[in-house]
C-alpha cells in the first residue's frame, strides 16, 4: 500500500533455477504418502529414481543427509531427514546453533553412491509482513524514531520502515528446482 507520505521503496529480488543433473523420470512420479510435522500423512506425488548423489547418516544430526547436485556440480539441494527416534524441531536446533557446520558435514559424512530417491514434487508460495517477526527479534528501531537511514539520504531526515513485505517461490519436479524470493520495504 504505497500511500501520499510514502518517500522511498526498497526492494531487492533473487531467483535460481536448477535442473537436477540427472532428472527424475516423470514416469516413475507416483502418488504417496508425505508425513507432515504434526505426524498426520497426505497423498502427494512422489519423485522416484536411482540417483547418484551424496548420502550419509551424520550420528552428530540424529539425520540422514542427500545431496542432489544439480547440472554442472557446482550446486546442489542439500536434504537433512531426521530419524525416526529424533524429531524434526531437534534437527531444527542444530541446525541453526552458530557451531553448525554443513561444509564439514558434507565432507566428512556425505559420500557420493547411488541412492533410491523418494522426494515429494511440491510447490510453494508464502506471502508474510515481516514487521511483527522483526520486532520480535529486536529489530524495532528501524520502524520508529530511533531509525537512520542517513546513508540512503541526508535530506530526508526522520526515515523509518512502515512497511516490509517478502513473497518466497519454491517449486521441486522431475527436471529440477526453481526459487525466488522479493522483499519491498516502504520508507515514509
Amino acid at each position: 500500500d504505497i500511500t501520499a507520505d510514502t518517500v522511498v521503496i526498497l526492494t531487492n529480488a533473487v531467483y535460481f533455477k536448477g535442473k537436477w543433473a540427472i532428472q527424475f523420470d516423470p514416469a516413475q512420479t507416483k502418488k504417496g504418502k508425505f508425513q507432515l510435522v504434526g505426524g498426520n500423512k497426505v497423498d502427494v506425488d512422489m519423485m522416484n529414481g536411482e540417483i547418484p548423489a551424496g548420502y550419509g547418516h551424520p550420528k552428530i544430526l540424529n539425520a540422514k543427509v542427500l545431496e542432489l547436485p544439480y547440472m554442472g556440480q557446482q550446486l546442489s539441494m542439500v536434504i537433512l531427514l531426521p530419524d525416526k527416534t529424533s524429531s524434526l524441531t531437534e534437527l531444527e536446533s542444530k541446525i541453526f546453533e552458530e557451531a553448525f557446520d554443513l561444509s564439514g558435514i558434507l565432507t566428512n559424512h556425505v559420500r557420493a553412491i547411488e541412492v533410491n530417491v523418494t522426494l515429494p514434487k511440491f510447490k510453494i508460495e508464502v506471502a508474510i509482513n515481516l514487521k511483527g517477526p522483526l520486532r520480535k527479534i529486536g529489530m524495532t528501531d528501524m520502524f520508529g524514531g530511533n531509525a537512520n537511514f542517513s546513508s540512503i539520504s541526508d535530506t530526508l531526515p526522520g526515515l523509518k520502515v512502515s512497511k516490509i513485505n517478502q513473497k518466497v517461490f519454491l517449486e521441486v519436479s522431475e527436471e529440477g528446482t526453481e526459487a525466488a524470493a522479493a522483499t519491498g520495504k516502504l520508507l515514509i
